[in-house]
């Protein structure tokens, strides 16, 4: 059988959703059950092969690419004679009638406190994710959600979806950076803190702003991620030189910025999957998240903080001496365990044969 990735909708500077494409190639690379070539735009081209992938490239706005993938990708999987479509990170063609599988990462614009992006851009993206995309999912052969919190979440939103069609395969975790340069920590000395993620309200920045105002001790933070909106709280301390913000950083810069953090916090009000944490864990390096259902799939219970007040994670970073820290960071590779190559490749494997199985609806 073979299967189109469709990779229409890649940026590689798209955060969560970017590293979530590149780890399905890598694995579908892997999987000799089927055969898969990747639909993506013609300047995504020699990073896919690069990968390793068969492409099939064709060229567009890449400001529409939500709205015209779904008009072409149907087409595309005739042309290169695909028996079926995985849509990864965007909604399915819009006929339906290739058999497809899609990937939920998380369903946080349908939360009560979603706050999305202002003007038209952001009203048209909201339709799409609410009404385009979540109503395609009952017609999917199969769904893969990206942990047990979305995969709830579904549940939850999407009554029509059968729950015998949804399945939880976690990430593969491939650290973008190694912790094992990271400074020496000393209780008494300056805590490298680093916030990675983009910057949009439900990362919750501002809380963690908040928190630091509250810290006694030495402290510097970096945060690494795309500004996109909600980043308000950032203009009061824009002259603070205990801040750098960086952007977008590009592997080996992140690598540069991480090798010297001691802890990373994450204090979103919603996660579909927590990779910031995840990753860091990976590589070694201790994290604080927020409580929320997606970190308490994999970070240690005394590593999490409630967002009802910002001092008690203040007294958390106050009160990290050293043989805590040792602790943590002996702790925070095991979750590695979790998120291994193989495992991603085997559970993926089992994944489309379930959906695309002779019998399968």
């Amino acid at each position: 059988m073979r299967i189109l990735i469709d990779a229409l909708s890649f940026e590689t500077r798209d955060g969560g959703f970017a590293t979530a494409l590149i780890g399905l190639v890598k694995t579908a690379c892997k999987i000799s059950d089927f055969e898969f070539v990747v639909a993506c735009h013609r300047s995504n081209r020699d990073f896919f092969r690069a990968l390793g992938a068969e492409t099939y490239c064709v060229a567009f706005p890449s400001r529409l690419k939500w709205y015209l993938a779904p008009l072409i990708v149907e087409k595309i999987a005739r042309r290169v004679g695909a028996d079926a479509i995985h849509h990864e990170i965007s909604g399915p063609g819009v006929t339906g009638r290739v058999p497809f599988s899609v990937t939920v990462h998380d369903l946080h614009f349908l939360e009560k406190d979603h706050v999305r992006r202002s003007g038209l851009g952001g009203l048209a993206m909201e339709r799409y994710w609410r009404n385009y995309f979540v109503g395609s999912l009952r017609s999917a052969r199969r769904i893969k959600t990206v942990s047990r919190t979305t995969l709830n979440d579904v549940a939850l939103h999407c009554q029509n979806v059968p729950a015998s069609m949804v399945e939880c395969i976690y990430p593969c975790i491939d650290p973008l950076y190694e912790a094992g340069k990271r400074r020496e920590y000393q209780a008494q000395g300056s805590l490298n803190i680093l916030f990675l993620g983009s910057i949009v309200p439900r990362k919750n920045l501002g809380f963690l702003l908040r928190a630091l105002s509250r810290v006694q001790r030495s402290w510097h933070l970096d945060i690494v991620g795309n500004v996109w909106w909600g980043a308000q709280e950032l203009a009061t301390w824009q002259d603070d030189s205990r801040i750098s913000v960086h952007g977008y950083l590009e592997t080996s810069q992140l690598a540069e910025v991480a090798d010297r953090a001691h802890l990373l916090i994450s204090p979103a009000r919603y996660e579909g999957f927590g990779l910031p944490c995840a990753e860091a864990m990976s590589a070694g390096l201790p994290v604080f998240a927020s409580d929320i259902p997606a970190h308490r799939e994999f970070v240690p219970s005394d590593c999490l903080f409630g967002l009802d007040d910002p001092s008690h994670l203040a007294r958390m970073i106050d009160h990290l001496d050293g043989q805590t820290y040792e602790r943590l960071l002996a702790g925070a590779s095991s979750v590695a365990e979790q998120f291994t190559e193989e495992k991603h490749i085997l559970n993926h494997t089992k994944f489309f044969q379930r959906a695309f199985a002779p019998g399968v609806r």
